[in-house]
């Protein structure tokens, strides 16, 4: 009989994002109103090593364990079945997630350890399965969307299904997802107001561009939360958690204006004195004087935009329909609004040149940003850009536990990862190394803990990259 279940977010080297898990704070809920007991055990912001998990297995009742797995993080959950099985062979374990979801026959082969992957949205389809294996449901394993499980030598799954109304999704269980006991600074940035939690107000992207996963999970069908419900979770939190301050994680927020003014609108209207941000990037084809106005009015200070090259070539080929014009209008826009600006670019794009390179780079410093993160592309599972490259035998066999480090998985056609990681690292230097971006992060900082956190965090990444060479 499978009564306690433990969802984990998995050891991880990749330390740069430590938040409240959502996506395992939502299927608590869900296990719970079904009946189940459920914790929530988040190795990154626990510091979890091997030996530690091992003495959690141990220590705990526990019938399932559903990891949470990001493609990056295979080797580290393949190595955490091993010892949960070790520990006890009767515990069943379900990985889901991005990795599941955009390679599921693959997935289970990953591990004999894997009982089920489950594609997609989780909420329902997990708790289904449990009641299967209770033997509570008539249904058979057939019968549950999005399962992915072995028959006799055979790696099967089931046709996913999408929850339609978000609405009838519990709000996360706060209680084990608790804001108070993350850190200062959950972006890797800095806020205005601790603590701060993440909410999501939407699921799913109805855009196109090649090197995006986002759309594998929620669909290219956005579906939304009604606002009084996304405000009442607000309320709750500033309430329960003290919460001062909101991140909203959606890919699409800004996509329907009438949803943020109204949503604007109901904040204000309850006088929450509330700071919030968009962490995760807006399209900023979206933006507009009424869009801004609203959201600045109703308390939102920071916005970060997906940006991706300075080179239009690049971004027709990575079909983020936008221009280089039109970019540079609308950050100036929501820069004249007085709110912080945060650029998302990306180097080393399949078919990418030095010359777009340094186009990036140099289109960087002419923006009015207040931050800038530059990543190395990377051909996630499932994406366009993946399945053109496997296509193309340009990718192959390759070691993920490199896709999130300096080390890389894949460089276009002449240039070497050595040097795009030059190139990241002068991206780097020659957005930061100016007075002025260095005395507007200065002004930011409203807490002596954050100073120490991002020292930790520098010491972290050196350590790293030393360890990289």
């Amino acid at each position: 009989m499978i009564k306690n279940i433990l969802l984990v977010k998995p050891i991880s080297e990749f330390r740069e994002i430590i938040t409240p898990n959502l996506g395992l704070g939502y299927i608590a809920s869900s296990c719970r109103k079904n009946g189940y007991d459920v914790n929530i055990l988040d190795c990154v912001k626990d510091d979890y090593d091997y030996r530690k998990f091992e003495e959690h297995i141990k220590n705990n009742s526990i019938d399932l364990i559903g990891f949470q797995l990001y493609s990056s993080d295979i080797n580290n959950v393949r190595k955490s079945a091993d010892i949960v099985k070790s520990v006890n062979p009767r515990i069943k374990i379900v990985i889901g997630g991005p990795h599941p979801t955009s390679l599921p026959k693959q997935s289970l082969h990953l591990s004999e350890h894997f009982d089920f992957g489950i594609i997609g949205e989780a909420e329902y389809n997990f708790v289904k399965l449990i009641d299967y294996l209770n033997g509570v449901s008539n249904n058979s394993i057939n019968d549950i969307p999005g399962l992915i499980y072995r028959k006799d030598s055979e790696i099967l799954w089931n046709n996913r299904a999408y929850i339609n109304n978000l609405d009838d999704i519990e709000m996360p269980a706060w209680d084990l997802i608790n804001p108070n006991s993350y850190p200062l600074l959950p972006h890797g940035d800095f806020v205005k107001a601790v603590p701060v939690a993440p909410i999501m107000t939407s699921r799913g992207c109805p855009f196109e561009c090649t090197f995006c996963a986002g759309p594998l999970m929620f669909s290219r069908k956005i579906r939304y939360r009604s606002i009084e419900k996304v405000i009442d979770e607000i309320i709750y939190l500033n309430k329960n958690y003290g919460v001062k301050e909101i991140h909203i994680e959606d890919d699409n927020f800004t996509l329907n204006k009438k949803y943020v003014i109204d949503f604007c609108n109901l904040l204000n209207k309850n006088r929450l004195k509330i700071h919030w941000a968009l962490p995760n990037g807006i399209r900023l084809n979206t933006v507009d004087e009424e869009l801004l106005e609203a959201i600045k009015e109703a308390g939102c200070y920071s916005i970060a935009v997906g940006i991706e090259s300075g080179s239009q070539r690049i971004l027709d080929s990575i079909k983020k329909k936008l221009t280089v014009p039109l970019i540079k209008e609308k950050v100036k826009l929501i820069y004249n609004y007085g709110l912080r600006i945060t650029g998302f670019f990306i180097i080393g794009f399949p078919g990418e040149t030095i010359e777009d390179i340094n186009k990036t780079i140099s289109f960087s410093l002419e923006l009015p940003l207040t931050k800038a993160w530059f990543g190395l592309f990377q051909p996630l599972p499932g994406t366009e850009a993946y399945f053109k490259l496997e296509s193309d035998k340009k990718i192959s066999n390759i070691n993920w536990d490199n896709l999130l480090t300096t080390k890389g998985i894949y460089s276009p056609d002449g240039i070497s990862i050595e040097q795009l990681k030059h190139f990241q690292k002068k991206a780097i230097l020659k957005f930061y190394m100016r007075l002025p971006i260095i005395l507007k992060l200065i002004f930011e900082i409203r807490h002596y803990l954050q100073i120490r956190q991002i020292i930790l965090r520098m010491v972290g990444i050196y350590r790293k990259s030393m360890i990289e060479k």
